[in-house]
């Protein structure tokens, strides 16, 4: 299972590859997020887009809830 498990984040990670080179033939920067600013775009998606989003439906407000506990 660990195997499987292994050869599919090694697929996605080719495949992030292919498509940051497709980006970038078209030019395009394309950058790695570091641990400190995925954190900042997470504290400002939550106050403007999924703040946006929760107000749409309960529904919407539930399943960004589960997604942050999941997260958490």
């Amino acid at each position: 299972m660990l195997g499987a498990e292994v050869e599919r984040l090694a697929a996605a990670s080719a495949d992030d590859q292919k498509v940051a080179e497709l980006y970038g033939r078209h030019g395009v920067k394309v950058v790695d997020l570091d641990g400190a600013a995925i954190e900042r775009w997470r504290t400002l998606a939550r106050a403007t887009a999924w703040q946006h989003y929760a107000e749409k439906t309960p529904l919407s407000a539930t399943l960004l809830r589960l997604a942050q506990d999941a997260a958490a």
